[in-house]
This record gives structure tokens, sequence and C-alpha cells, in this order.
């Protein structure tokens, strides 16, 4: 990453958290009062948590995520898999891909197995 490139990421962090310091608590959710409610961006950019800025943003993130399994198609064996340029053997493919194949499938089963450990440890 080139030093004006972090430089920009820094400043948007920046500028982020500012924007979520602004957040005031309405019946139990952050809300930003100076958004466009009712809008995905404002959920992600604002962090507002009121009803229109979330049901939007679930809507999005849906529309998102059916598009993600529409890619797939099936391999030799059979299962569903995510297209090449998503990175293979990592829970978060599987997850959000629907992906099938043998390395996405150990990576999730050894998410679940983490998370049920801890979980019993504690």
């Amino acid at each position: 990453m080139t030093v004006s490139r972090e430089i920009s990421t820094q400043m948007r962090r920046v500028q982020r958290g500012r924007r979520h310091a602004e957040r005031v608590l309405e019946d139990g959710r952050l809300v930003h009062p100076a958004g466009p409610h009712g809008s995905g961006s404002t959920y992600r950019n604002k962090g507002c948590r009121c009803v229109p800025c979330t049901e939007a943003h679930r809507q999005e993130v849906k529309v998102l995520r059916h598009a993600r399994w529409a890619s797939r198609t099936r391999n030799e064996h059979g299962a569903l898999v995510a297209p090449d340029t998503v990175r293979h053997g990592n829970a978060n493919t599987y997850f959000n891909w629907g992906c099938q194949c043998r390395p996405c499938l150990d990576a999730a089963a050894t998410r679940k197995r983490d998370q049920t450990a801890r979980r019993v440890a504690s």
C-alpha cells in the first residue's frame, strides 16, 4: 500500500469515527441525527442504527448475498463452489458465498469447533 493511500485510509477512519461519535441513543438504538434515514449508506458510513436505516442495509446485503450465491457453479464432485476470484480455504467464503469446496468446508468446521470450545471454556 502506498503512503498516500495509507493516509487517505487513515483519514476516512478518523472521519467515520467522528460521525459515529455524533450518534445519539434513541429507543435503545444509536441514531445519527443528520442523515438521510432509510439508506444503507447512512447505516454504513454514519453508523445510524434506526429502524429504516437498518432495514435498508439488510435489504442491500440480502441482494448482494443472493447475487454471490447465484454466481456459484458446480465442481467435478457436484458441490456448489464460489468463483476462482474468491479466496478459498476461508470460513468467510463458506458463509458469505456458500462455497462447498473442501478447503472452505474445512475452514468453516474449524471455526465452528473453535467457537464451541471458547463457549464451553467460558
